[in-house]
């Protein structure tokens, strides 16, 4: 970051935490610092990793935010300093959560496409559209005359995520909103430099920034409320997160013009514009359909998160696989070819993700393979769940497989176990309705956890080719630890690894696409004409 937007960046910020909160002293910081610390190193299942793979030594990182800890003045520099502290492990699912509701918006949104950060639409609960005077597409140079790449550094400290690509995307979607569970809220009246997107021409136009909620420590962001406890199939839903980084308000208009691109994260409706000639299976919960080519019928199947919700989760999870059946059979039925939209998949659960490979496979196939850490706590867990399972049903033999696991490596005091799956179970099985055809799957950057593993594992069983950028990287299953003492923060961490087919780990590589393909700047404004083209083809060229 340079020096001279960094004084910048901090003259426009609020006046943090700190009227509303006594101030921590010195020791209760240190405290707080050195629970984290001790959490991570009974508990971070990619520590080693991090350390012999990029370098990452949690010892360094100590002793440097130690001293900045506790040379901070205030609560407020303190709380951001724990923030960038556990970004430096550049891991999509730990985080931490500063409790508080404030966020500050600018009434309108970006996205990233092609590097360049391009006006995306007027939020029309805060301005309106009749005053807005960019496009779609429009380019962002600068803010207060910094250019916009300085500001999108001075960001990504704050954000942890296990590709830099990713990392970039979100700094981008957080210029124009942000919580302060995450970052410094902004406060005061910015200019915007643009570059039009249909005459090149550059205008300025100032806005100001709009803030809501307040600093109370009463007032604890409830976001990760939907993280899940330490069970045999859960991921951190990837949407937890992207909420709390980006504070949207009032994303959708009455008028119920298209939707942001972030609104697509989890969400089973398309960006992509469909062909004029399609036939529709569905639109809800998900969209499904097929359009004629020249050599038949292609289908299009959008996936966008493993994490079906409802008060009763086994029933949710059934419901959400009986109606992906339907279509998958339908497709089976009436086309040669198969395009499998996972852009911006949220994850969700293991057990689900591989459920989900049985509707392509016709053979038997290893489920999801993970490295637990082998600690007392782990050990302690399952043991629980064996003891809770039907002594005569098989699950509760796979279950007491991982405790015996479990507990072996931690008497041995090996910091993770060999391969295991999560519930016991080694192999899975086709399921009864399956898709038989070529396929192809689109993936990126914003694609995580469970949207790293469904593309790993079909890739690295040969079903499917990939399309697109390389997924996050976000490579464990995630539990949420007790608030940190004195400051409240909470913290979600990583407390495994799982590992593609070809056992490289999933953390910090992701899946990575046979055809890459970049979104351009014509695709995020055309309805992604030619992303379709392009995947369309690559499929076409797979069918005999």
């Amino acid at each position: 970051m340079l020096r001279i937007y960094a004084l910048l960046f901090v003259m426009c910020l609020g006046i943090g935490f700190n009227a509303f909160s006594a101030q921590l002293t010195v020791e209760e910081k240190t405290l707080d610092f050195q629970q984290l610390i001790g959490r991570m190193k009974s508990s971070y299942g990619p520590l080693l990793y991090k350390k012999d793979k990029l370098g990452i030594d949690i010892d360094q990182l100590q002793t440097q935010y130690l001293r900045l800890i506790q040379e901070s003045k205030t609560n407020s520099d303190f709380y951001y300093l724990i923030n960038k502290f556990v970004a430096e492990f550049k891991d999509s699912h730990f985080a931490a959560q500063i409790p508080t509701d404030k966020k500050s918006v600018l009434p309108f949104f970006v996205e990233l496409v092609q590097d360049k950060v391009l006006i995306e639409k007027v939020n029309p609960d805060l301005l309106d559209a009749s005053k807005f005077p960019f496009k779609k597409g429009d380019q962002i140079i600068a803010i207060d005359g910094v250019p916009v790449d300085q500001i999108l550094n001075s960001l990504m400290p704050f954000i942890g995520e296990g590709f830099e690509k990713t990392q970039k995307h979100y700094a981008a979607w957080v210029l124009t909103s942000r919580r302060a569970a995450r970052f410094p809220t902004a406060i005061g009246q910015v200019i915007l430099t643009v570059k039009t997107l249909e005459k090149a021409e550059t205008l300025t136009q100032s806005f100001d920034w709009i803030i809501k909620g307040e600093d109370s420590p009463e007032t604890l962001t409830q976001t990760l409320e939907k993280i899940s406890q330490f069970t045999r199939g859960s991921f951190l839903r990837k949407a937890t997160i992207q909420e709390n980084v980006l504070g949207l308000i009032g994303t959708t208009d009455q008028q119920g013009h298209q939707k942001i691109e972030r609104e697509f994260i989890c969400s089973g409706t398309s960006r992509i514009q469909k062909p004029e000639n399609a036939t529709v299976i569905s639109e809800t919960p998900f969209v499904s359909y097929y359009w004629p080519t020249e050599k038949g019928n292609v289908g299009y199947l959008r996936i966008p998160h493993y994490f079906p919700e409802g008060d009763d989760e086994q029933k949710a999870i059934a419901t959400y696989f009986a109606q992906y059946e339907k279509a998958i059979s339908i497709l089976e039925k009436n086309t040669v070819g198969l395009v499998i939209d996972q852009d911006h998949n949220c994850g969700g659960y293991v057990d689900l993700v591989d459920s989900m490979v049985g509707l392509f496979m016709d053979k038997p196939y290893r489920p999801m393979y993970f490295k637990m850490v082998a600690n007392k706590e782990n050990y302690l867990e399952y043991k629980k769940y064996a003891d809770e399972a039907d002594k005569l049903s098989i699950s509760y033999d796979q279950i007491l497989s991982v405790v015996n696991i479990l507990k072996d490596s931690w008497i041995k005091g090996e910091r993770m176990t060999p391969f295991v799956t999560l519930n016991g179970n080694e192999w899975n099985y086709p399921n009864q309705v399956r898709y038989t055809k070529p396929a192809v799957m689109l993936i990126d950057e914003m694609s995580g956890s469970g949207g790293d593993g469904f593309p790993s594992l079909m890739q690295g069983y040969g079903r499917v080719k990939l399309i697109g950028t390389r997924t996050m990287g976000a490579g464990g299953h995630v539990t949420e630890n007790a608030p940190l003492n004195y400051s409240q923060i909470m913290v979600s961490m990583t407390r495994s690894q799982f590992f593609r087919p070809d056992g490289v780990p999933v953390e910090n590589n992701g899946a990575t696409p046979d055809y890459p393909y970049e979104i351009t700047v014509d695709d995020f404004v055309n309805g992604y004409k030619g992303y379709r083209t392009f995947y369309t083809q690559k499929l076409l060229d797979l069918i005999k």
